[in-house]
C-alpha cells in the first residue's frame, strides 16, 4: 500500500479511520516507521496527537527569595480586549521562582524600549541574583 492510498484509507470509512497509530497497524501490513511517516502528513493525526511528556526535565534550583527570576510576556490581541483595556494588549508578568510572587505590568506596546523600562522600574525596588 502506497502513501497516498494508505492516507486515503486513513480519511476514509473503515473501522481505524481517524484512530491511533496502533489501530492503523492492527488492520494495515505496514512497517511502523513507514505509518509514523505518513501519518504525520494528516493534520487530523498531528493535531489530536496526545503530547508526550519528556522522561527527564532537569530540575530547577533556587534558593531562596530573589535567586531566580522568569519573566513572560503575555498578548491579549482580541479587538474586544482592547476596547475593555483602553487599547494595552499585552501583560509583562514576572514571576520570583521561590516565593512565588508575581509582579504584572500592563503594556500598550511590546516594544523593546518600553519593557526595558517597566523592568528597570521594577529593578528599583528588588532584583534578582541571577
Amino acid at each position: 500500500m502506497n502513501e497516498e492510498d494508505l492516507l486515503d484509507a486513513y480519511h476514509g470509512r473503515h473501522p481505524y479511520s481517524y484512530g491511533s497509530r496502533k489501530g492503523v497497524k492492527d488492520f494495515v501490513n505496514v512497517d511502523d516507521r513507514e505509518l509514523e511517516t505518513v501519518l504525520s502528513k494528516s493534520e487530523i493525526y498531528t493535531g489530536y496527537k496526545e503530547f508526550k511528556k519528556p522522561k527527564f526535565t532537569p530540575p530547577i534550583r533556587t534558593y531562596g527569595s530573589n535567586y531566580l527570576w522568569e519573566a513572560d510576556l503575555m498578548f491579549f490581541t482580541h479587538p474586544d480586549f482592547a476596547k475593555a483595556n483602553d487599547g494595552k494588549l499585552y501583560i509583562l508578568a514576572i514571576i520570583d521562582t521561590f516565593t512565588k510572587m508575581v509582579s504584572m505590568v500592563i503594556l500598550k506596546t511590546k516594544e523593546t524600549k518600553f519593557i526595558t523600562q517597566k523592568v528597570n522600574h521594577l529593578f528599583n525596588f528588588d532584583k534578582p541574583k541571577y
